[in-house]
């Protein structure tokens, strides 16, 4: 786990993320409701490398952080 947190550390610092890290594989899901030929009711799935799914939770984790949302905004 220790190499991870170095790449993460090092991915914040220089601001710059592998391109393969950008490409995903989204895949359009039925929500079985209305007409299956309208595009609206589909909602999109996200295929991500493990790597990438825990990258997101470290930036969403490092974001929460620095920001302060109250109740009362929503």
């Amino acid at each position: 786990m220790e190499w991870l947190t170095t790449l993460f550390n090092k991915v914040f610092k220089m601001a710059k993320m592998s391109k393969e890290w950008k490409w995903i594989t989204m895949i359009p899901l039925y929500k079985n409701k209305g007409d299956i030929h309208s595009c609206n009711n589909y909602r999109g799935i996200k295929l991500l490398s493990y790597t990438i799914k825990v990258w997101e939770r470290v930036v969403e984790l490092r974001v929460r952080r620095g920001v302060s949302i109250f109740e009362k905004h929503f």
